[in-house]
């Protein structure tokens, strides 16, 4: 056999393997780009009043005012929440007025969790805030998922800091 009689054949092996593993290794979806219709939602990276009130009326468990036109004061199951927006960013905040916590317990905390931060105010009130960057884009959905897990880690920082 010639050298170029034995790449002739493996070039057709090579192509038979290729195709085997786009038919049979290849998951059906991806080879046909079956996109599954998803509700489409409006991508921004500020958020006005009119945003911002239609999101928190979609938690049903809520009461909401407008303190001022970048601040919010929300009422969870008698835990007062404070939502601040500013500029490209949103911030969700909590304290507890007169509770003591020490600073090893508050850093123990910021050690096993994410997504929400912990610390002690000039106050001496321990404090759970998180932060929400806007910029580059995000949907309603997105907010709302930060926010339903921002009042996760209220809950847990609650029993938390009580035990």
């Amino acid at each position: 056999m010639t050298a170029r009689h034995l790449f002739s054949r493996f070039r057709a092996i090579l192509g038979a393997a290729l195709v085997f593993t786009f038919l049979f290794a290849t998951p059906l979806a991806s080879r046909h780009h079956v996109v599954f219709a998803q509700e489409s939602q409006e991508v921004f990276d500020t958020m006005t009043a009119t945003r911002t009130e239609r999101i928190l009326r979609s938690f049903g468990d809520v009461t909401f005012e407008e303190v001022d036109a970048n601040i919010y004061r929300i009422n969870l199951d008698g835990t007062k929440i404070i939502l601040k927006k500013n500029d490209k960013t949103l911030l969700l905040y909590c304290s507890w007025r007169g509770k003591q916590v020490s600073f090893s317990r508050i850093n123990e905390w910021n050690k096993t969790k994410r997504f929400a931060k912990a610390y002690i105010d000039n106050d001496g009130d321990p404090v759970l805030e998180s932060d929400y960057e806007l910029t580059g884009g995000v949907t309603e959905q997105n907010v709302k998922e930060w926010m339903k897990t921002y009042v996760l880690f209220l809950k847990q920082f609650k029993t938390y800091i009580d035990a």
